[in-house]
């Protein structure tokens, strides 16, 4: 009798401990850029992707798409002839990390689903600097942010706020590469916004680029999901 008491003790413990962390669907409107108000025909027209927004206002992001004007058409706009394909879709969005003199760029949405106190939340988006002329030659670290208020800055300096994640080390990537991390809220929040929050100075990358003095991401495929339970 004990024995047949351990096993279904131990089979219901088992079930319990290894069960999957079931995860919402992805909480963030737009994830892939896709949803534009207007085709992009210059740089800095981030406004034109519908949920989006620039969060700081001498900040200029760009959105690029394949479908776009020549100097936001993918795999080749021609204001700096990078050669990038999106990861998904046809969009994506471009940020400054950081510069050599402190120009640094934000972008933040709205998410769907306000993250309560207490969620498991898991992060994920898609970084590379591009191929061939590459739009920068520094590099430097990318993290996210979360806010319960809408953040709005006048300035074009690094935002001071500690990341709830941050990459471990300064990016740099030719390829598409996956940023995943994750943690648990300790407040509400309905905001994220992307960037670089490290006091840290940008490294350089010598790779051979357009622009020496930028650390220059494309981002696509943003997901944010929450273990509520």
């Amino acid at each position: 009798m004990k024995i047949i008491f351990f096993l279904v003790f131990f089979l219901i413990f088992k079930n319990v401990l290894f069960a999957p962390v079931l995860f919402s669907q992805n909480i963030v409107p737009n994830p892939s850029f896709e949803e534009i108000k207007d085709l992009p025909n210059d740089m800095a027209q981030f406004y034109l992707s519908k949920y989006w927004f620039n969060v700081t206002s001498e900040g200029t992001p760009d959105i690029y798409h394949a479908q776009a004007m020549p100097y936001a058409r993918l795999p080749m706009p021609t204001w700096a002839y990078t050669h990038t394909y999106p990861h998904t879709g046809e969009a994506c969005a471009g940020i400054v990390g950081n510069t050599t003199t402190g120009f640094q760029e934000y972008i933040g949405v709205k998410l769907s689903k306000k993250i309560k106190k207490g969620d498991f939340v898991k992060v994920q988006f898609y970084y590379t600097n591009g191929k061939d002329n590459i739009i920068g030659g520094l590099k430097t670290k990318l993290g996210v942010y979360f806010s319960n208020e809408k953040i709005l800055k006048n300035t074009s300096k690094r935002l001071a706020y500690t990341p709830h994640l941050e990459s471990e080390n300064a990016l740099f990537s030719t390829d598409w590469q996956l940023f995943q991390k994750s943690f648990c809220a300790e407040e509400d929040f309905e905001f994220l916004y992307i960037g670089n929050f490290s006091e840290n100075p940008p490294i350089i990358t010598h790779h051979k680029s357009i622009f020496k003095d930028w650390a220059y991401y494309f981002i696509d495929d943003v997901k944010i999901m929450v273990n509520d339970e």
